[in-house]
């Protein structure tokens, strides 16, 4: 059960109590999480604290924030750890590890991937250039969209360490921070729709090696943003 959290660290209390509960199996891995209204209720603290503390939990892989769904259970592993570590690395190295790991999940997603994993993708994809050019909020599509390709690869330690890796990349850099909002500016290098379609459309005929091209042009042309071209030209794949 869910304990009340104290007042000398409301955020850290409400962290452990939503990880301890979810390690006891009061809410089981894919399953949705109260909402922060109720949880409030239940740790007596205020909505913005049990937000802060699902955020941090999302950010270390153990919730996953759905737009307008609600908050499920992705994994009772912590991935913090990791995180700081790969923290103290440079950009560039979490980068290129980056670009391994979305290129060994595309090829994964391509020879795995099923009817729903497919549905995920293409509803993401839609989401993206749904929102605004230039708004913050097509920033979580984004993700969305790199989450479901991750998904469709059906391999738990890959997609524990593609987590890290992103939330690395994204969270811990002011580079990575400029990446993401080129992933949602249209004045930048965003990829185009045709870019992301590729990559579907190569899961789809479960191509993994085209599969693997396309997502590396993604990461590319998005990182072309903050820091210029690779040595590679940036084409879309053939």
């Amino acid at each position: 059960m869910l304990t009340a959290a104290n007042r000398r660290s409301l955020v850290d209390d409400a962290i452990d109590s939503i990880r301890a509960a979810i390690e006891a199996g009061t809410w089981s891995i894919g399953s949705r999480i109260p909402t922060e209204t109720e949880l409030a209720s239940l740790l007596k603290v205020s909505r913005n604290t049990v937000r802060e503390a699902v955020r941090a939990l999302a950010h270390s892989g153990i919730l996953e924030v759905r737009q307008g769904d609600g908050t499920y259970v992705r994994s009772r592993t912590d991935t913090a750890t990791l995180l700081r570590t790969l923290g103290e690395t440079s950009f560039d190295d979490q980068l290129e590890l980056w670009r391994i790991i979305s290129e060994a999940l595309a090829r994964l997603a391509a020879e795995r991937r099923d009817f729903e994993d497919v549905s995920r993708i293409a509803s993401a994809i839609d989401e993206i250039f749904a929102s605004p050019s230039k708004s913050p909020a097509a920033a979580p599509n984004w993700h969305r969209f790199y989450d479901s390709i991750a998904d469709a690869a059906h391999n738990k330690a890959l997609w524990l360490l593609y987590r890290a890796i992103f939330s690395s990349v994204s969270l811990l850099s002011r580079q990575g921070g400029n990446l993401l909002e080129a992933g949602c500016d249209a004045g930048t290098a965003r990829p185009a729709q045709d870019d992301y379609r590729a990559l579907l459309d190569a899961i789809v005929s479960q191509s993994p090696q085209d599969a693997a091209r396309a997502a590396r042009h993604l990461v590319d042309h998005s990182f072309a943003a903050v820091a210029g071209p690779p040595a590679e030209e940036l084409t879309p794949p053939p």
